[in-house]
């Protein structure tokens, strides 16, 4: 059987090129969960020269009689960042019920930054990059998948995020041993998969659609996902809790502590900073609740690695910050 008629691709050789260049953007973080290679190394050194190769091809097949493997690669872009939508709106039920399950895009933020805690710019690199994540995976599936059944790209979905459970991903972001977190996750790669999967089995008809949208609707279309992108710079209670927050100190800041992650070397120390004129109550991990009295300060200990919740005990449920004690993939 022919290359082509295998791959399902008029265009293999190109096809295959862009496949492999696509996955450095999930390896950086696959590479980093294993202890090979620092997620920031991974990503700026690998991933994005990578990405910024397939984007030359884009160019290239344009300009070279290539057209329909440009168009391709257009479209599988663009149906895996749908597909990423599609993903994060199936999750927002479980993140409004107080599940964070938003949690590791805020982690990819620290890591990618190599930052001591989190931000309101560590938050954008985590979403920015979460959203890359999906188009790669979009552009992985297009190329060898056109006109085939749509159920195709959830076996995708699910299989990525079977890729991910089973390495040290699963413990470090708590999915082991927890049905639920593992149920949710399934759930946004089914969801991911299903939009994807549609518009890549009728491609041309989506990118037919895709080029006859008029100019102005996508420049305030590309306008609105920017700004809702970089809303967390925006926002003056981030700038202000960026503002207060310091690295190895978790501050009571209203309902929750500020900054949302800190990052430290195990083994190594935190310190909980109540300014409130009333106590609160601190949980760390699995522990026992830990009283603060107002105008205090607590001391906790975190002697192993991994990513550890902290949180701030409410009247209905605990607001978890986290600590990544590094190096998670030891566990």
């Amino acid at each position: 059987m022919k290359l082509d008629l295998l791959l399902n691709s008029k265009y293999p050789l190109l096809a295959c090129i862009c496949f492999v260049l696509s996955m450095p953007s999930a390896g950086s973080l696959l590479t980093k969960v294993y202890g090979l290679l620092q997620m920031n190394v991974g990503v700026l050194y690998v991933a994005v020269p990578s990405s910024l190769v397939v984007l030359g091809l884009y160019f290239y097949c344009k300009r070279a009689g290539k057209e329909p493997f440009a168009d391709l690669l257009f479209t599988g872009a663009f149906a895996g960042l749908i597909g990423t939508f599609a993903y994060d709106v199936s999750r927002v039920p479980f993140h409004l019920f107080g599940q964070r399950i938003f949690a590791p895009i805020s982690a990819y933020g620290v890591w990618i930054a190599d930052a001591n805690m989190s931000s309101r710019f560590t938050e954008v690199i985590g979403w920015s990059y979460h959203f890359w994540n999906g188009i790669m995976f979009g552009v992985m599936y297009a190329m060898f998948m056109t006109n085939r059944a749509w159920w195709w790209a959830v076996i995708w979905g699910c299989l990525l995020e079977t890729i991910a459970f089973v390495s040290p991903f699963g413990r470090i972001f708590g999915l082991w041993g927890n049905p639920l977190a593992i149920g949710i996750a399934y759930l946004g790669h089914v969801a991911y998969g299903i939009p994807l999967g549609m518009m890549i089995q009728k491609w041309e008809a989506v990118h037919g659609w895709m080029v006859k949208q008029p100019k102005a609707f996508v420049l305030f279309s590309c306008v609105f996902g920017v700004l809702a992108l970089i809303n967390p710079i925006l926002l003056p209670e981030n700038q202000q809790r960026d503002a207060q927050a310091k690295p190895g100190e978790f501050h009571v800041f209203g309902d929750r502590l500020n900054p949302d992650w800190q990052r430290i070397s195990a083994p190594g120390k935190i310190v909980v900073r109540n300014d409130r004129e009333a106590e609160v109550f601190i949980v760390k991990g699995k522990s026992a609740e830990q009283p603060l009295s107002a105008k205090s300060s607590l001391e906790l200990s975190f002697d192993h690695t991994g990513v550890i919740p902290v949180g701030l005990k409410g009247e209905i449920r605990t607001r978890n910050s986290f600590v990544i004690s590094e190096p998670v993939e030891n566990p």
